[in-house]
C-alpha cells in the first residue's frame, strides 16, 4: 500500500512540475530538445521568473510584463505561433515555444520580429541593426521600429541594475538592488546603414535634418508639436518623409 501511494505521489509531482517552470532561473540549459527555426537559435534556457539575478533584485529586465503573441520574419521563412518578449538587460529577443524559451543568436537571418495584438495585427516591430551608442562607439543591438521610411525612427531600450541607496539617517531610498529602464531615440536614414542617437531639444533635434529642417520647424510650430513627445516626434518625422 505504501509503495502504491509513493508511486502516485511521484507521478503527480512529475505532472505538476512543468507548470511551475516559469519560476526557475534562465541560466540553466536544457538539452535534447528540438531547436525551432533554421538553426539560428541558442539552446533553450529555463524560463525566467521575476528576475534572473537573485531573490533580492526588484523589478523585471523585460519591457513586456508577459509573453506577447508574435511572429518571426526570417530571410527564408516565417515562424508563427510563438511568444515574444524583449529582455533589455541582456539586449535579446526571447521566444517561447511550448514551455521552452529560446534566444536568437544569428541575428543576420532575421528581418524583423513582430509583436501582435489579440486580433493578430502588428502592435510592435523590433529589428536588429548597427548603431552609434551614446559613447560614440559602433555596435549592434535591438530597436523598436517606430517609423520605417527614408528617415526611420527607432527606439532603443536599455536596462541596468542599480545598487541599493537606502539612507538610514534620512529613512529614504531603496533597500534592494533594482532594474532601471531607460529609452533613447535614434534615426536611420535610408542611405546610411547605421542608426544614430538624436537629441530631443528643439534646436539640437532639427539640426540633424539639413535642408529639411526649416520646413520641419514650420510644420511643428504650426500645429504645436514638440520632438520631446513621442507622438509628436512621430508626426514630425512622418512629415519629413514627405519633403522632397
Amino acid at each position: 500500500m505504501k509503495i502504491k501511494i509513493c508511486f502516485i505521489l511521484l507521478i503527480t509531482i512529475a505532472l505538476i512540475k512543468p507548470a511551475f517552470s516559469q519560476d526557475t532561473d534562465d541560466k540553466g540549459i536544457q538539452s535534447n530538445v528540438t531547436i525551432i527555426g533554421p538553426g539560428g537559435f541558442s539552446l533553450p534556457f529555463k524560463i525566467a521568473g521575476n528576475n534572473t539575478e537573485g531573490p533580492s533584485l526588484r523589478g523585471l529586465p523585460f519591457i513586456h510584463k508577459k509573453w506577447e503573441k508574435g511572429r518571426l520574419l526570417l530571410k527564408d521563412k516565417n515562424i508563427t505561433g510563438i511568444g515574444v518578449r524583449y529582455n533589455a538587460y541582456y539586449d535579446r529577443i526571447e521566444l517561447l515555444k511550448g514551455n521552452k524559451a529560446y534566444s536568437i543568436f544569428e541575428q543576420d537571418k532575421v528581418k524583423r520580429i513582430e509583436l501582435l495584438n489579440k486580433d493578430s495585427l502588428i502592435n510592435q516591430i523590433f529589428i536588429y541593426t548597427a548603431h552609434i551608442n551614446t559613447n560614440g562607439e559602433k555596435e549592434s543591438g535591438y530597436f523598436q521600429l517606430l517609423i520605417d521610411g527614408e528617415i526611420s525612427l527607432l527606439k532603443r531600450y536599455t536596462c541596468k541594475i542599480k545598487k541599493p541607496n537606502f539612507s538610514y539617517s534620512m529613512r529614504s531610498g531603496h533597500r534592494n538592488p533594482r532594474y532601471v529602464h531607460t529609452e533613447k531615440y535614434y534615426i536611420k536614414k535610408s542611405k546610411d546603414s547605421i542608426a544614430k542617437p538624436i537629441e530631443m531639444k528643439w534646436d539640437e533635434f532639427f539640426a540633424y535634418f539639413g535642408s529639411k529642417a526649416k520646413k520641419m520647424k514650420d510644420y511643428a510650430r504650426k500645429i504645436d508639436l514638440s520632438p520631446a513627445n513621442e507622438k509628436d516626434l512621430m508626426l514630425i518625422l512622418r512629415y519629413a518623409n514627405t519633403i522632397n
